[in-house]
């Protein structure tokens, strides 16, 4: 299980996530795989192994702090199939854009656009927007 999170009041997210994931422990989270550590897109992330009761199955669950700016493509990103994903990574290109998830630093020289719901990516590469039901190419 992916879970995206973003901070809405515009605060620094440093320490956000280990504070979230000690409130978790032992309550949602059982076993930790890798403590939260920051990606080059800004991403904080954090694997770990939980389950919501003591009779239930354990299962894989993944926490990916993003920043407010970024966090529509995040979600576009774990929504789509990876068709989907690479047709809109594509057009974008083709647009003068890039689509990396959240924007990757290495591969973007440009502006970052501020895209907070995935509605503004749509918008921004002047495409009609398709619920995630859609995204399967």
């Amino acid at each position: 299980m992916d879970i995206l999170i973003t901070r809405c009041d515009g605060k620094n997210a440093d320490d956000f996530l280990l504070n979230l994931i000690t409130r978790l422990e032992g309550k949602l989270l059982t076993h930790h795989l890798t403590m939260p550590k920051r990606t080059e897109q800004d991403c904080e992330t954090y694997m770990g192994i939980g389950r919501v009761s003591n009779q239930a199955v354990h299962r894989r669950i993944d926490l990916k702090l993003y920043p407010k700016e970024q966090y529509g493509c995040a979600v576009l990103y774990f929504t789509g199939s990876d068709h989907y994903n690479r047709s809109m990574r594509l057009w974008a290109q083709k647009n003068g854009y890039t689509l990396q998830g959240a924007h990757n630093k290495k591969l973007w020289k440009g502006e970052v656009i501020p895209c907070e719901e995935e509605m503004d990516v749509y918008k921004i590469l002047g495409l009609k927007y398709k619920p995630p039901k859609e995204r399967s190419v």
